[in-house]
């Protein structure tokens, strides 16, 4: 346990358990130092992960506010993350249950990151997962995407997606300014399969 580039799949599963009884920052320390790097490499090497380690995995989400910034944000800071990565810790982060109000800060601050196909992806993730935000946080999504209008940057499909996923999910609470700022979004920034859905969805609002 005291040399981390020796330990087995079974030994990060032990040293996960460990430190999810310690402090905050403790946890937070061992996800970045020890657990987001072993996770990195065993993806890039086996193109898996062995079950222990996505046991270790999907035991991190348990502190939720740990396991957001010590794997998650650091991993939509990296430039090389491949999209298997990715998916793989978004599967994850699908199956677990996370408490709303952790859901809701991470979501606000997926928001204010610059886009990249990692943080588009888990804050599809989390936008999926249905739960009920506070308004903060709603309105930090809808400013990210709105902020697209003057952004000439083309828009991959995963962003769409994206976009689609919070419309479905949330428009019911939108501000007025809020859904004439997004049919505006969709005409600037166009999916030929999506955007109708989104611009239908946003548009349900205004009847």
């Amino acid at each position: 346990m005291t040399n981390p580039s020796q330990w087995t799949p079974h030994s990060l599963f032990a040293a996960t358990r460990l430190f999810l009884h310690t402090t905050n920052s403790e946890t937070e320390q061992f996800f970045k130092v020890f657990l987001y790097p072993i996770i990195r490499h065993s993806i890039h090497q086996n193109k898996k992960l062995h079950f222990q380690e996505y046991l270790a995995l999907k035991k991190a989400i348990y502190r939720p506010q740990a396991f957001f910034k010590g794997l998650i944000f650091p991993l939509c800071q990296e430039k090389d993350v491949t999209l298997k990565e990715a998916t793989i810790i978004a599967s994850i982060l699908h199956k677990v249950s996370i408490p709303s109000k952790h859901s809701a800060v991470a979501l606000y601050k997926l928001s204010t990151m610059e886009y990249n196909s990692t943080q588009a992806l888990f804050l599809k993730t989390l936008l999926d997962k249905k739960y009920s935000l506070p308004y903060a946080a709603l309105d930090a999504v809808a400013n990210y995407y709105i902020g697209f209008i003057d952004k000439k940057v083309d828009t991959p499909l995963l962003w769409h997606q994206g976009l689609l996923v919070f419309v479905q999910r949330y428009s019911k609470d939108f501000k007025p300014q809020q859904v004439q700022q997004l049919l505006r979004l969709c005409q600037v920034h166009r999916h030929h399969a999506i955007t109708p859905l989104v611009i239908v969805q946003l548009q349900k609002q205004k009847d």
